[in-house]
């Protein structure tokens, strides 16, 4: 910075040639100009040297404005991080609370194989089409993605089309859902486990809260990682009824296991399977989903909250129940405008908060992946009464 009271005849010359050194030493440096006054003489001396863009040219009274916006919209952004932050506390101790005071049922979705290095919904549509559609190239995966009108279910049936589903079943089981498994680096997937099980401290997490596991997952990572532990877990993926003493794990989207000791059923991949489910009132995955949302309190984990059939049955689960709000999501927070566009940005999470209210669901945001974990962790976690 260097501040003028008044331009003088080399005073832009000097300060550009020292600025164009300076930008090679420090290329991410910036030099700033700040007068005062300026005769007319010289104005267009400070045109041209706007124009080179070596040095930022503003006058005393416009820099200290600017200074002010900015401070008022820094605030303006530091009070909506802080509002949003204690409104998810309030929420984390409710749904301590409520893990305590009632069963629960953990609801997953890609975003916890994917802490295991499993792939996203996208990829993995990206992957079959490559090996079926013969369609490689990222641009030709957004054309289509784009003709499907951005919907995931409408490219599923464009991907599994003319093709058998039992080979793109063994397509995704030996090249894409287990491939790159990092199974113990998951400490999400541990945290669930921990809710399940309990830890080795018993002050840490208490266990046998939850019920059941309802994943949308075609990979059975969450089993693998709960007999690892020596739990017995029974994977369910049709009607078959679990008569034994096993936790139960129900896979609504179908089950491809990674060992062939298990029963691989077809996965509901396209828009066609999507329908069948939809007509289908007392399809079992609906029953399941319905007996968990009606009677447990339901933690959404790694779930964009998005898929139609859910949104559905939260609709119908509301309606028929006690109209209470008492399911929790665990959304992560990505701004949709610019930081500083506060209230645009506070218009969007309150739209997206106020519509899963209305289906009887809690949002807790969370910046970074490694939160939820520990978030989870929290929830689960005894209650210590100090005497």
């Amino acid at each position: 910075f260097d501040y003028k009271e008044r331009i003088a005849t080399d005073t832009v010359y000097r300060i550009t040639e020292f600025a164009k050194r300076h930008k090679l030493k420090y290329p991410d440096s910036g030099v700033y100009l700040i007068y005062q006054e300026c005769d007319d003489c010289y104005k267009h001396i400070l045109a041209q040297a706007k124009k080179e863009k070596y040095i930022k040219i503003v006058q005393v009274d416009e820099f200290l404005n600017a200074i002010t916006n900015v401070i008022k919209v820094q605030g303006a952004v530091d009070q909506f991080e802080k509002d949003w932050k204690d409104k998810r506390e309030i929420l984390l101790e409710s749904a301590r609370c409520s893990f305590r005071e009632t069963k629960s049922t953990f609801f997953l979705g890609a975003g916890v194989s994917m802490s295991a290095k499993g792939p996203s919904w996208e990829t993995l549509l990206r992957k079959v089409m490559c090996r079926f559609k013969k369609l490689s190239k990222k641009d030709e995966f957004k054309k289509v993605y784009s003709w499907c009108g951005m919907s995931p279910i409408i490219l599923g049936r464009y991907v599994a089309s003319d093709d058998s589903i039992d080979a793109v079943s063994k397509y995704l089981k030996r090249y894409v859902l287990y491939k790159n498994i990092k199974l113990e680096e998951s400490d999400l997937i541990n945290s669930i486990c921990d809710a399940v099980l309990g830890s080795d401290d018993e002050h840490v997490v208490e266990s046998h809260h939850v019920d059941s596991i309802i994943t949308y997952n075609y990979d059975d990572l969450v089993e693998i990682a709960l007999e690892n532990r020596g739990a017995s877990v029974a994977r369910i993926s049709g009607k078959a009824k679990n008569y034994r003493q096993e936790f139960p794990v129900y896979h609504v989207h179908g089950l491809i296991p990674r060992d062939n000791q298990s029963t691989h059923t077809r996965p509901i991949l396209s828009e066609l399977d999507y329908h069948k489910i939809y007509k289908e009132s007392f399809h079992w995955s609906n029953i399941e989903q319905l007996h968990a949302l009606d009677r447990n309190t339901c933690f959404f984990i790694g779930m964009s909250m998005t898929d139609p059939n859910l949104r559905r049955l939260l609709d119908i689960s509301r309606t028929y129940t006690d109209n209470e709000c008492r399911h929790y999501a665990f959304l992560r927070r990505n701004d949709m405008f610019r930081t500083e566009e506060v209230e645009k940005n506070k218009i969007h999470f309150n739209t997206i908060e106020s519509q899963l209210e209305e289906l009887g669901v809690h949002v807790i945001w969370y910046e970074e992946y490694n939160e939820l974990s520990s978030m989870i962790r929290r929830i689960c976690a005894p209650l210590v009464y100090q005497p």
